[in-house]
């Protein structure tokens, strides 16, 4: 699960292990909407022994980085920050 996270809504792709793509789409960061996402995420994932994570970080909101990930089926964390994205 590739996850990009703006102030507003999280853009995410999902992907198999070959490749393709079973997701695509954008969340919004409203705290319920991203829970109902995560949560159904992670039943679907279930039968696969969960996902793995790869979380864009631009430093304005550490939200994704508090370790969370596994109480929501994710079995892995990437993080990529992008600085140079960041500076005004």
């Amino acid at each position: 699960l590739g996850i990009d996270q703006h102030k507003r809504q999280l853009t995410v792709n999902l992907r198999n292990e070959d490749g393709s793509v079973i997701l695509k789409r954008q969340v919004s960061t409203g705290w319920e909407k991203v829970r109902t996402f995560f949560a159904d995420l992670a039943e679907k994932a279930k039968s696969d022994d969960g996902f793995m994570a790869i979380l864009e970080v631009c430093g304005m909101n550490p939200r994704g980085r508090q370790g969370r990930g596994r109480q929501r089926g994710c079995q892995g964390q990437a993080l990529n920050v992008n600085f140079t994205a960041c500076e005004g």
